[in-house]
């Protein structure tokens, strides 16, 4: 998985809590624990570490392949939370995968206390593909990726 740093986030926010050092200090020290801003940089180093294919992945998502490529080109900076999760599901991410892509693009991550997302979860538990999530989505009255 992309690399933020070494700490949880809990562990950071007791360093910041405890910190006698000055703002930019802190920040300087913990540079490699902080997020990174650009989707796209996230989604390619994840396509290099797990040596997938763009196109294969774009296929698996079930998105428009124009939409697909202008992401990970980073034409397009703020996909939506549902286009991330195809781009996850086409990427055959874990959950845990899954929330740390959303986590890193600043999008909520799933929760499973909403019926949706239990679903999306569920589906990502068991590989299923996009167009096998949106079926289960409808079959439950929620709204489709």
């Amino acid at each position: 998985m992309v690399n933020i740093g070494n700490l949880s986030t809990e562990e950071l926010s007791n360093v910041l809590e405890k910190t006698k050092d000055t703002l930019k200090s802190f920040l300087k020290k913990n540079e490699k624990e902080f997020l990174k801003k650009d989707v796209s940089v996230i989604l390619n180093e994840l396509l290099a570490e797990k040596g997938l294919s763009l196109k294969k992945v774009i296929k698996k998502s079930n998105l428009n392949p124009n939409y697909a490529y202008q992401i990970f080109n980073g034409q397009k900076s703020k996909p939506s939370r549902d286009k991330l999760i195809a781009i996850c599901i086409g990427m055959n991410l874990t959950i845990r995968e899954t929330q740390k892509v959303l986590k890193q693009c600043k999008v909520s991550p799933l929760y499973v206390r909403f019926k949706r997302d239990a679903i999306i979860m569920h589906c990502i538990k068991n590989n299923k593909d996009v167009i096998s999530l949106n079926l289960e989505l409808e079959s439950n009255n929620q709204k489709l990726l």
